[in-house]
C-alpha cells in the first residue's frame, strides 16, 4: 500500500479512473469557470499527496473532483496506471523502437508508469520505466484496480452464467466511462452504474 494519502474521488463523478498520480510539489490547480480553465487562487495541490486521474487531453490532467491541473509533462508526477504480472519466461523489454534491452521472467511484477498503443489499436506498450516496455503481445496479465461488489452478480460468458460473488475482488484492465473490463474473462465489460461496488487501484493493494 501507498504510504501517501489518497484523496477520494467524489461520489457525482460520472466516470471512473483510470490511474493515480502522486505529485512531488504543491501545485496549481484550475477549475471550469464561464467555459473556460480558471486558476483557482485559493486551492492547490498537496505535495505527497495521491490523486485518481480521469485522463490527460494536451498535456492537462483531469481530476475526479472536477479539478484540473496544467502542464502535467513539466510538473512530473508519478503516474500509476496499474501493475504487469508477467506469466512466461524470457518476456522481452523493449526501448520505445523495438530494440530488445532485456528479458524478464515468471512472477516479476512491474509498476506501470504510461499505456502507448500502435497505430491500429490492437497492442498496447506497457511503460515499466521511463525507457522501457513490455507489448501486451507477449505473457502478461496487466491489471488497472479490482472491482468489488456488495451483492452477487450474473453475466453471461462464453454463453454460460458467470457468477460475480459479493466481496471478492476482480481484476479489471480498462475503466471507460462507468464500466470496467474483467482481466481475467475475455471482452468481458461490467457496467456499475446502479450497482453497490467499490474500486480498489492497485497502490493500495
Amino acid at each position: 500500500m501507498s504510504l501517501n494519502k489518497l484523496v477520494s474521488p467524489a461520489a457525482s463523478c460520472q466516470r471512473l479512473p483510470i490511474a493515480t498520480l502522486t505529485f512531488h510539489l504543491n501545485t496549481s490547480v484550475y477549475r471550469y469557470k464561464n467555459g473556460e480553465l480558471t486558476k483557482c487562487e485559493n486551492e492547490h495541490i498537496v505535495m505527497g499527496n495521491t490523486y485518481p486521474l480521469l485522463g490527460i487531453v494536451d498535456d492537462i490532467a483531469e481530476l475526479t473532483d472536477g479539478r484540473f491541473v496544467k502542464g502535467i509533462a513539466h510538473q512530473k508526477p508519478t503516474i500509476h496506471y496499474g501493475i504487469l504480472e508477467v506469466l512466461g519466461e524470457s518476456v522481452n523489454v523493449c526501448n520505445r523502437t523495438g530494440l530488445i534491452l532485456r528479458q524478464v521472467n515468471h512472477g516479476q511484477i512491474f509498476k506501470v508508469e504510461n499505456i502507448a498503443t500502435n497505430s491500429e489499436g490492437t497492442i498496447h506498450f506497457y511503460a515499466i520505466n521511463k525507457h522501457e516496455y513490455i507489448s501486451s503481445v507477449e505473457q502478461i496479465r496487466f491489471i488497472a484496480g479490482y472491482l468489488l461488489l456488495k451483492r452477487n452478480l450474473t453475466l453471461v460468458y462464453n454463453g454460460k452464467p458467470l457468477i460475480l460473488v459479493a466481496n471478492k475482488p476482480y481484476p479489471f484492465s480498462e475503466a471507460f466511462g462507468m464500466q470496467v473490463l474483467l482481466t481475467d474473462y475475455e471482452d468481458t465489460w461490467v457496467d456499475v452504474n446502479g450497482l453497490d461496488y467499490k474500486i480498489n487501484n492497485t497502490v493500495e493493494k
